[in-house]
């Protein structure tokens, strides 16, 4: 029960945070999960006046939510992530969480975490296939999540 509650609490803290810097127009768009992003236009809405989420250039991107191969949640509330604060997690922990990433795992976060062509990532994942002792896919990732991420 206190997992849950701290997680819901967590939950709330990232609502109203995005809320709050929409409607200080320090941001124009927040990408996220459906209900936080839904929770986030209903108190601007309650703030703001009725509508005012749609007209005064609140933009919402909504994605699944991160799992690993098991199904598990990926994030910070299932204790299985890093922070993006190097005070909260270290450059090298940051470097080595990508670097531990599992094979079953890798093509899907170099898809969606790295900027690279789809045919750079097929060929980092056709050579993990033939030498996985090296992980090349996996030092892939973490050379690309680390480049794209101030530390």
């Amino acid at each position: 029960m206190a997992s849950r509650s701290l997680s819901s609490r967590t939950s709330f803290f990232k609502v109203t945070t995005s809320t709050n810097f929409f409607a200080q127009g320090v941001c124009t768009i927040q990408v996220g999960q459906w209900g936080n992003i839904l929770s986030g236009i209903v108190i601007i809405n309650k703030v703001e006046g009725e509508y005012a989420g749609y007209n005064e250039g609140c933009f919402a991107l909504t994605t699944l939510s991160l799992t690993t191969s098991q199904g598990e949640k990926f994030g910070t509330s299932a204790g299985n992530a890093v922070w993006l604060d190097e005070k909260l997690t270290s450059c090298l922990d940051f470097y080595q969480f990508f670097l531990r990433t599992a094979d079953a795992e890798v093509e899907k976060y170099l898809k969606m975490f790295a900027l690279l062509p789809v045919e750079e990532i097929d060929a980092a994942v056709r050579e993990r296939e033939i030498q996985p002792e090296h992980r090349l896919a996996q030092k892939l990732l973490a050379k690309e999540v680390n480049l794209m991420i101030p530390k």
